[in-house]
């Protein structure tokens, strides 16, 4: 059986979450193949058949989901998603390069911590996928951890249930959990705090 994935490696693009509680870590099989999954979803793109609410913090309202937030922005969010997804194809400097431009703003500098972290941890691929059915704005949130905590980011915030699937050295495996996205200037962002990361290895 493939060695178990450190909580951190699988939390990493999860901001602020963590293997218990919102994030549900999945083991790999055996010969190395994805266990099952919580869901099944194509990296970056949303589905909403089936999907649940169980990992954010407070039920969403169907009425005012239509209306919470702009159709501009659910393609926005789309776009990052997948984006993101597509630049792991060239693994941790493609991810890097994407955060470079794609990270909120304060954290773009530090976007080679996170390459070199993955790269010491074996990681070889990403992919993500958001449940539309979950995102939900936050209009009060601001940072709760690290070097800019208490800092409320300019712009849209809204929050989402994502599936990350990991492909390492080691096996591969898949988590679920919470992460932020912002939108300002008609462009989404990830908060991605690669020093965090970094000091957590």
């Amino acid at each position: 059986m493939s060695k178990a994935l450190p909580c951190a490696l699988l939390t990493a693009m999860l901001l602020f979450g963590a293997c218990g509680g919102d994030a549900s870590p999945t083991a790999s099989t055996p010969d190395g193949s994805p266990g099952a999954s919580p869901t099944s979803r194509s990296p970056g793109v949303a589905t909403t058949a089936g999907a649940t609410n169980d990992d954010t913090d407070d039920p969403i309202d169907p009425a005012a989901r239509a209306t919470d937030r702009p159709l501009s922005d659910n393609a926005l969010i789309r776009g990052l998603w997948l984006g993101f997804s597509e630049a792991w194809e060239d693994g941790p400097p493609g991810a890097e390069r994407f955060l470079e431009e794609n990270n909120y703003a304060p954290y773009q500098k530090d976007s080679d911590l996170c390459r070199k972290s993955d790269e010491d941890r074996g990681v070889q691929r990403k992919e993500f996928a958001y449940d539309d059915d979950t995102i939900k704005r936050e209009e009060n949130w601001s940072i709760p951890e690290g070097s800019l905590k208490g800092q409320k980011p300019q712009g849209r915030v809204y929050s989402m249930k994502i599936q990350q699937r990991v492909v390492t050295d080691e096996g591969r495996a898949s988590v679920t959990g919470k992460s932020h996205v912002l939108i300002d200037d008609g462009k989404a962002y990830l908060f991605l705090d690669c020093a965090r990361i970094a000091a957590a290895d």
